[in-house]
């Protein structure tokens, strides 16, 4: 789907105004995990597409307590996850978006008091909020699926062509973060 020539102006409008002062961190990923001590995973905006992914994550991070997790959802579906899921987690609604759907700085500031070692969104397609939210992270590594901005906000990026491959991808995840 292609993207509106005035959602692009407003993207390239919103990079030129951000002054980013990216720290360019190096981590080491082993067979083992130890290179990963924290990830943040965007959940998608669509609960169809949460039910689908959110068993492969329950049980992704089951073994690897070493790893701090934390989610990040639309309140909407806050409820309806599993309570595992929710015992990490860190909602927002449209109060957090400004006018054209970017998240406030607020917000911004209030989810990354922590910083994190991996960002992963799981949007299959494009999402201005998490997109954002994404390259506001300065994560060393930021996975999403193929979009139409896809490398403007992430250094990893799969693609979402067919099932299979989305669960393809979900492996690629695995052995990136080496869990």
């Amino acid at each position: 789907m292609k993207q509106s020539f005035k959602t692009g102006l407003l993207l390239w409008y919103k990079k030129r105004k951000d002054i980013d002062q990216s720290i360019q961190t190096q981590l080491n990923l082993t067979g083992n995990g130890l290179g990963i001590s924290s990830v943040l995973i965007i959940l998608p905006n669509s609960w169809n597409e949460i039910r689908l992914i959110e068993h492969f994550f329950k049980s992704l991070f089951d073994n690897n307590e070493h790893i701090r997790v934390k989610y990040c959802c639309q309140q909407q579906f806050a409820s309806l996850l599993d309570e595992r899921l929710r015992a990490n987690l860190t909602t927002y609604s449209q109060v957090d978006c400004d006018r054209f759907g970017f998240p406030l700085e607020g917000f911004i500031k209030q989810i990354f008091i922590q910083k994190y070692d991996a960002i992963i969104d799981l949007n299959f397609g494009y999402n201005i909020f998490s997109s954002w939210l994404t390259r506001k992270s300065n994560a060393t590594i930021r996975i999403g699926f193929n979009s139409d901005f896809a490398d403007d906000f992430y250094n990893i990026i799969l693609d979402k062509s067919e099932t299979s491959l989305i669960e393809k991808g979900f492996k690629n995840i695995q052995k990136v973060l080496g869990i």
